[in-house]
């Protein structure tokens, strides 16, 4: 995984942590509870643990043979690399993508009901009001941190190619957000539909690998595939140093990158 560049670690910040070899098998998330908010999911991913709770319609289910790819692959990111962790799905949005800022609120406010110690949001919205993460959304991720739990978002897929370009959008933007872009597949560069954002906001936070082949062999590529790897690794941390120290450690051990100063935003 790879980071931007980032300020000088200071005397109170994590120091790397140094795991024995013989103790990395340890680190399977279990002890940790993870929630994903995201388009449905298909029931392959029942026996989880956890709850799932559908927010497009009361009396429907989260898990269903007609929901999209994008939530399953998620999900089954997350338990491939964190097999020990709970999961709890929240589905948003239908077949047709209906979505927006506000419907997702809910189910961020049903994670926290679940004692979870991490959110995966692959998901974000255009919002021409929230250039520096301050809508109700952002409020509420902040909120949702600084009450004890980890908030990883994709950095979103869509950079404009030019200078000034904005994509990383809401709420990805959010100060507290662990935001993550995405390296090609060669995982030697960034990708940089995943790197611009708006002056003064240090996004992404995190690079990670933003390919993913399921179970069927289908290909997938984006941030969305890259924001679940974090979410295992800070759930795998999170029972060992607490969730605070694993994303401050996520951040601070990442590999650096050479990133365009136009894209860096600070």
């Amino acid at each position: 995984m790879a980071k931007r560049k980032m300020a000088p670690q200071t005397p109170n910040s994590v120091p790397p942590l140094k795991i024995p070899k013989d103790f990395r098998r340890l680190l399977t998330g279990l002890g940790s509870s993870v929630g994903v908010v995201d388009a449905g999911f298909n029931p392959s991913v029942r026996g989880r643990g956890g709850q799932f709770f559908d927010f497009t319609n009361p009396r429907g289910t989260a898990l269903d043979e007609t929901s999209t790819q994008h939530g399953t692959t998620v999900m089954a990111t997350i338990h491939r690399y964190s097999p020990g962790a709970v999961l709890h799905g929240a589905k948003v949005g239908g077949s047709d993508n209906a979505l927006n800022s506000i419907l997702t609120m809910r189910p961020l406010e049903w994670c926290r009901n679940q004692n979870v110690d991490v959110v995966n949001l692959s998901l974000g919205f255009p919002m021409t009001g929230c250039l520096h993460g301050n809508c109700l959304l952002c409020d509420l991720v902040n909120a949702l941190v600084d009450g004890g739990v980890v908030v990883v978002v994709a950095a979103g897929n869509l950079a404009s190619g030019v200078k000034g370009g904005r994509t990383i959008r809401c709420p990805g933007i959010a100060e507290r957000a662990l935001t993550v872009g995405a390296l090609d597949e060669s995982g030697a560069r960034f990708a940089p539909y995943s790197v611009d954002t708006v002056p003064g906001r240090a996004k992404p936070d995190v690079l990670a690998p933003g390919t993913v082949i399921s179970g069927d062999g289908t290909r997938h590529e984006g941030t969305s595939f890259a924001a679940p790897l974090v979410t295992a690794m800070v759930a795998n941390l999170c029972p060992c140093i607490g969730f605070q120290q694993a994303a401050d450690l996520v951040r601070q051990t990442a590999d650096k990158r050479l990133i365009p100063s136009r894209m860096q935003a600070c």
